[in-house]
């Protein structure tokens, strides 16, 4: 029962900082604001929040902007879905390099975030995939999620979604493998396994894909269902894709 608001361009006191605006739903249905988070290091240009995700517990806010544009992904928790929103950790890319804009969009599920990457150079596109130890409330990078053979226009990463031990990220300038020079777009998928990732990596494309559709310009995944958008196919559309031999996570459960 909670909707983000995001306003990445103000800040206390430096210009495109940023905050986020965080709203919760009383029992009549009417929403109120519950807080205001601003950006941890206070910088301009910084554009904290522009990107969220949140679960009970959890809330993710990207900026992608951070640190000379290598970008960074700050994680709030509150225990037990009570009480007041605190910074637990800022996640940043051991590799990255200025411009490369890790956190312009993030996706959680459980004690798993993954951040877009796709910034500076196409080729070097990457999403990259961070894991919470509940025993220790501590933070790592457990993968590095990119296809062999990215190439500088595939346009990697700027649509992602993750689900349990599911991971789908767009590519939607990918050329067709059978057409070169034909920019239909493509969706990664990748699972996880114990705490390795890639080992199965799937690839789907639209049944009617044409040029600069942008097929998998946006990605969400809930459950067995995965839905992404092709923006540019006549006036747009959305497709809708079930996945197999897959089984989702237990949903959450309520607090106490």
């Amino acid at each position: 029962y909670r909707e983000r608001v995001t306003n990445p361009s103000t800040g206390t006191s430096y210009s495109a900082a940023g905050c986020v605006y965080v709203f919760a739903r009383d029992q009549d249905g009417g929403w109120a604001e519950e807080v205001r988070l601003e950006s941890p290091m206070l910088a301009t240009n910084w554009y904290f929040g522009y990107s969220v995700a949140m679960t009970e517990e959890l809330l993710c806010a990207g900026s992608h902007m951070a640190d000379g544009k290598r970008g960074a992904v700050y994680v709030y928790r509150r225990r037990s879905g009570l009480g007041p929103w605190e910074l637990e950790t800022t996640l940043t890319h051991a590799g990255a390099a200025a411009n490369d804009l890790m956190g312009t969009i993030v996706s959680l599920s459980g004690n798993t975030v993954l951040a877009a990457m796709h910034g500076r150079n196409q080729a070097a596109a990457r999403g990259v995939v961070f894991v919470r130890d509940p025993r220790t409330e501590t933070w790592s990078e457990q993968a590095v999620l990119a296809p062999e053979g990215l190439e500088r226009d595939d346009r990697y990463s700027p649509g992602v979604a993750l689900e349990g031990d599911v991971a789908v990220i767009g590519a939607y300038q990918n050329d067709d493998p059978n057409e070169p020079g034909i920019y239909t777009g493509v969706l990664h998928l990748y699972v996880r396994t114990g705490t390795v990732w890639g080992e199965e990596h799937f690839t789907i494309t639209a049944s009617d894909a044409a040029d600069n559709d942008h097929f998998g310009r946006s990605v969400s995944l809930s459950g067995t269902t995965l839905v992404t958008g092709a923006p540019n196919a006549q006036g747009g559309k959305a497709y809708i894709f079930a996945l197999t031999h897959y089984s989702p996570p237990p949903p959450p459960s309520a607090p106490p």
